[in-house]
C-alpha cells in the first residue's frame, strides 16, 4: 500500500515540477526577448549592414519595431526600400514581418522563420535584352552565375506574400502594361526542395482568377542545369487569343475561349516537357500560313509533349476534336508516340482514318511525313494499334506491328488502292506475321504478281507468314473468297521474292468460275503473248466444283493442263504445273 502512495506522490510532483519548468523558460525566454527587442530599433544600422553583406542590395529601412511575445523572435520593418542595381529606389515595401531563425540569429545572418508581407506593388519585367528584373532588381539570367539576392531568399523558410499588386511590362515584345491584382504568393524552403504557390486576378476581360504551383530541385543557383521543376498553372475562362500581345505562341489564334492547365517539367541536363489539360471552345486559327485554317466547335483532352535526347515524345489522353455536326476523333484518341533517330514506338486506342486528311491539313506536321501519308490515302477504322521501331523509320533494323482493322483502305506507293474495306487483325514483325480478317468488296493491288487489282465481293482469310533473307515465305491456312467471276476457297504456301512469286503449293476448289475472267488471274511471270491468248480465246462458259493445285516454281509457269480433255466449257481442271 505505501508503495502506491510513493508512486502516485512522485506522479503528481514530476506533473508539478514540469509545469513550473514550462513557466519559467517560458518567462525566461519572454525576458530575454524583451531584452534583445524591446529597443530592437536601435540595432537598425546593423541589420541593414548584414542584409547588404548578405544579398549585396542596399536596403533602408524606416522603422524597426517588435510585436510582442512570440515563440519566435518577431519584428516588424516599415518603410523598406531595396535598391535597384544603380542604386536607385527598386522594391519598396510598407510593412515586412519578420520571424527570426535563431540559428542562424546567434551566426550573424539574417534568416527567417517567415517573412509576411501585406499589399505591395510588385513590377516584374523584361527588358529588351531580355533580362530579367523585380522592381528594378536584376534576376538571374541563365548562364550568369548565382544572384546573391535570390539566393537569400531561397534561405528563408517561408514567405507569405497578401493582397499584392504585380504589374507585369514586357519591354522585349513591347506589350501593354499588364495589371494583375489580388495576388498571393507562398514560398516554402527546405533544403533542396523549393515550393511555390501563386494565385492573382487577370483583367476579367482575359480570364477569371489564375492559380500556380511550382516545385523546384536544387541547392546553388549558379548549376541550374542540375535543377528539376514542375510548374502547373490553370486558368478558366480564358480568352487566348486576347493573350497573344504577350505570349507570341498565340500570334496564329484568331479565336479560343475556356479552361486551360499548362504542366511544365525540366529535368536535370534541361530536357523539358509540357503538358496542356484543355476545354476550349470556338478554336479558330492558322498555325502556318501554308496551312488550311483550323476551325473547331470545341477541343478537349490532354496533349503533352517532351523532349528526349535525340527527339520528342506525344501523348494525348480523351482527345476530342468536335467540327460543327461531327467529331474529328470519336471515340477520344488516346495516342503514345517516341519519335528519335534511334528508333520510335507508337499506341493508340483507336483513330477513324478518314478525318486524318483533315487533320493534316490544318497541322504543322514533317513534309515527309505529310506526304506519305496523303499518298497512302488511308481510311477506316483503326484499333488497338501498336508498333515500335529500331533504326530509321525508312528502313528500320527491325519492328513490331499490331493492330484491328475495319473498313481500311490504303496505297503502297502512288499506284492504285493496294487494299480497300478489309476488316480483320494484324501482327508482324522483322521475322513474319500473321494475318486474319474477313469482309466484303476488298481490293487488293499486287502489282507484281497480277496485271490488275483483284476484287473481291466477300473473302475470309487466314494467313501468316515468314522472312527469310530476300525471301517471304507465305502459307495460307484459309482463303474462302468470291466476286463475279468466281467463289471458293484457296490453301497452301507462296514465296515471294524480289523478282515476284516463286517455289510455291497452293491447292483450292471454285464452286463456280468464269473461263473467260481466267486471264485476270494468270501471274505476271506468264508471258504477256499466253496471258493475250486466254484473253481472247475464252469468250464464254461456266465452270462447277472446279479443283486445282498449283505446284512448283512460279517463275517457270507456263500452261495449264487438264487431267480429262472435254470440248465442255466446264472441264474441271485438276493439276497445273510447271514446264
Amino acid at each position: 500500500m505505501i508503495y502506491r502512495h510513493i508512486l502516485h506522490f512522485s506522479r503528481r510532483a514530476l506533473l508539478w515540477g514540469g509545469t513550473v519548468a514550462a513557466l519559467l523558460m517560458a518567462l525566461g525566454w519572454g525576458g530575454v526577448q524583451w531584452v534583445i527587442l524591446h529597443h530592437v530599433d536601435q540595432y537598425r544600422a546593423q541589420l541593414m549592414a548584414v542584409f547588404q553583406q548578405q544579398t549585396g542590395l542596399r536596403i533602408e529601412v524606416g522603422a524597426l519595431h517588435s510585436v510582442g511575445f512570440r515563440w519566435l523572435p518577431t519584428v516588424v520593418l516599415e518603410q523598406v526600400t531595396i535598391d535597384d542595381a544603380q542604386g536607385n529606389p527598386g522594391l519598396h515595401l510598407d510593412r515586412v514581418e519578420g520571424r527570426l531563425s535563431l540559428l542562424s540569429f546567434f551566426q550573424g545572418r539574417i534568416d527567417l522563420q517567415a517573412l509576411l508581407i501585406d499589399g505591395p506593388t510588385l513590377t516584374l519585367g523584361r527588358d529588351a535584352q531580355g533580362r530579367f528584373f523585380l522592381s528594378g532588381i536584376p534576376l538571374p539570367q541563365p548562364q550568369a552565375g548565382p544572384s546573391p539576392f535570390v539566393d537569400w531568399l531561397l534561405h528563408q523558410g517561408y514567405i507569405h506574400i497578401t493582397h499584392a499588386t504585380l504589374y507585369w511590362r514586357d519591354e522585349a515584345l513591347q506589350a501593354p502594361l499588364l495589371k494583375l491584382d489580388q495576388g498571393e504568393l507562398s514560398l516554402s524552403n527546405q533544403g533542396e526542395h523549393h515550393g511555390l504557390v501563386l494565385a492573382f486576378a487577370p483583367p476579367q476581360k482575359l480570364a477569371a482568377p489564375v492559380s500556380l504551383q511550382a516545385d523546384f530541385y536544387g541547392s546553388d543557383l549558379g548549376q541550374f542545369q542540375r535543377w528539376s521543376a514542375q510548374v502547373s498553372a490553370e486558368a478558366y475562362q480564358a480568352d487566348l487569343a486576347a493573350l497573344k500581345p504577350w505570349t507570341p505562341a498565340l500570334n496564329q489564334l484568331q479565336h479560343a475561349y475556356g479552361h486551360i492547365k499548362l504542366t511544365a517539367t525540366l529535368e536535370p541536363g534541361q530536357q523539358w516537357g509540357v503538358q496542356a489539360d484543355l476545354d476550349v471552345h470556338h478554336v479558330q486559327g492558322q498555325l502556318d500560313p501554308a496551312l488550311i485554317p483550323l476551325n473547331l466547335e470545341r477541343l478537349r483532352g490532354m496533349i503533352s509533349l517532351r523532349t528526349l535526347d535525340t527527339g520528342v515524345e506525344v501523348s494525348t489522353r480523351q482527345l476530342t476534336l468536335e467540327n460543327g455536326d461531327h467529331s474529328l476523333l470519336t471515340p477520344p484518341l488516346d495516342l503514345h508516340l517516341i519519335f528519335e533517330k534511334t528508333g520510335g514506338l507508337l499506341s493508340l486506342n483507336q483513330l477513324y482514318l478518314d478525318h486524318l486528311a483533315e487533320l493534316l491539313g490544318a497541322l504543322p506536321v514533317p513534309a515527309a511525313l505529310r506526304q506519305q501519308l496523303q499518298d497512302a490515302h488511308l481510311k477506316g477504322h483503326v484499333a488497338a494499334l501498336e508498333a515500335n521501331w529500331n533504326g530509321p523509320l525508312e528502313q528500320p533494323e527491325d519492328y513490331q506491328f499490331k493492330g484491328d482493322f475495319e473498313h481500311f483502305q490504303g496505297r503502297y506507293g502512288h499506284s492504285l488502292n493496294a487494299i480497300r474495306d478489309f476488316t480483320g487483325q494484324v501482327q508482324a514483325n522483322t521475322q513474319g506475321g500473321q494475318l486474319k480478317g474477313q469482309g466484303k468488296d476488298l481490293v487488293l493491288d499486287l502489282a507484281q504478281v497480277f496485271a490488275l487489282p483483284l476484287q473481291l465481293q466477300t473473302f475470309s482469310a487466314e494467313a501468316s507468314w515468314k522472312n527469310r533473307h530476300a525471301q517471304t515465305q507465305v502459307h495460307i491456312r484459309q482463303l474462302t473468297l468470291s466476286n463475279e467471276d468466281l467463289a471458293g476457297m484457296l490453301g497452301g504456301d507462296l514465296t515471294l521474292g524480289p523478282a515476284g512469286p516463286g517455289e510455291s503449293h497452293l491447292s483450292g476448289e471454285l464452286t463456280r468460275a468464269s473461263p473467260q475472267a481466267v486471264w485476270r488471274y494468270v501471274p505476271l511471270s506468264v508471258p504477256q503473248h499466253t496471258r493475250t491468248w486466254l484473253r481472247q480465246a475464252l469468250l464464254g462458259g461456266k465452270g462447277t466444283q472446279v479443283r486445282f493445285e498449283v505446284k512448283g516454281d512460279l517463275q517457270r509457269f507456263r500452261f495449264f493442263a487438264c487431267k480429262r480433255r472435254s470440248p465442255r466449257p466446264n472441264c474441271a481442271m485438276t493439276r497445273i504445273g510447271p514446264c
